[in-house]
């Protein structure tokens, strides 16, 4: 009788123990589900942002006169690369859902982690190319530089597909909307990458993409300001002007350099979290848990590619009065059509 009340009481323990653990794991997927609804609603204003900004950027630089110069392209140009990266944000939703990789496999999802990860490229090799740019024009060959921006654009963009064409076949892609996360990682099927080299493809990132940029933009800047500050005022020119010039270019630096400080904010945190995880020998694969960390980290990175139309509006007044012109453009064809 003892026996039959001991094993009795062992059944309803154990019964207990796994109601507790279905408990805890609903609660677990409850608090991660409504984690990853606050991080696609931010993400989805961000990239929506991004579109519309970014397009009318382009718009201004395009149909304004006074905008038409070399590094106005290339602002246009990395402009487009953050609509881009915008645009794609929102289609991964479709294309890496959970129903369309089952139905449809993982080919366009990892077509579209390409892309991604060529604007993101684009963006940091077109701010690098305006430092250059600003360097020769100002400190190397003073008003005897010349240049091809549309030249400079494709090759900007080739070394971008070029450097991101690897993530193709890498480990991982979103998913979204699974029957238990609504954001997770899946592993592809047949990945040919050894650990080994997941580390190195990190590390080339980290260089490629941020680190080099980085150093040879601030570079470029400091001796920027440093020659437009110790720049002799000659005889034949007119002091006030000479002033007001100097000053224009000062503030237009100054915007850039806001740019370029803002990029390293957003991009610097995801990095060092990378590079201490390739130094410390983690496990780069993991696809039991996504940190809250690592979204709010995702989140700033592509917060950049909504950034600089408000840096454009704020600090460059030529801009703002161009593009204050064409909204009156835009809301004045808008308001006729409805009259019509």
């Amino acid at each position: 009788m003892s026996n039959v009340k001991i094993s009795m009481n062992m059944k309803i323990a154990n019964s207990s123990s796994l109601l507790i653990q279905d408990l805890e794991r609903n609660v677990y997927y409850l608090n991660n589900n409504i984690r990853d609804v606050v991080f696609l609603v931010i993400l989805t204003f961000s990239a929506t942002f991004a579109v519309i900004s970014n397009c009318f950027t382009i718009k201004v630089i395009a149909t304004e006169k006074n905008m038409k110069s070399k590094t106005n392209y290339l602002i246009a140009n990395m402009a487009f690369s953050d609509a881009i990266a915008g645009l794609i944000i929102m289609l991964e939703y479709i294309f890496c859902s959970a129903f369309f990789l089952k139905k449809c496999g993982t080919f366009v999802c990892s077509s579209l982690q390409v892309i991604i990860s060529a604007t993101y490229c684009v963006s940091s090799f077109t701010m690098t190319t305006i430092a250059c740019e600003r360097f020769l024009g100002i400190v190397a060959k003073p008003l005897g530089v010349s240049s091809k921006p549309m030249k400079k654009i494709i090759i900007i963009w080739l070394l971008g597909f070029l450097f991101s064409l690897p993530i193709f076949s890498m480990v991982m892609i979103p998913e979204y909307f699974s029957s238990k996360n609504i954001f997770s990682f899946r592993l592809l099927d047949n990945y040919q990458w050894t650990d080994a080299a997941i580390r190195i493809k990190l590390m080339c990132n980290f260089v490629i993409q941020f680190l080099l940029p980085l150093v040879v933009t601030t570079i470029a800047y400091f001796k920027v300001m440093k020659a437009v500050k110790n720049r002799p005022i000659l005889a034949s020119q007119i002091t006030s002007h000479r002033m007001k010039f100097d000053k224009q270019k000062v503030k237009l630096i100054r915007m850039f350099a806001l740019i370029v400080g803002l990029f390293t904010l957003a991009w610097l945190p995801l990095h060092l979290s990378t590079l201490y995880s390739v130094i410390a020998g983690m496990k780069i694969v993991d696809l039991n848990y996504v940190p809250t960390a690592l979204l709010c980290l995702t989140w700033l990175c592509a917060s950049t590619i909504c950034f600089n139309p408000i840096i454009y509006f704020w600090f460059h007044k030529p801009f703002r009065k161009q593009a204050r012109n064409t909204w009156k453009l835009i809301t004045f064809s808008s308001s006729q059509v409805q009259i019509e």
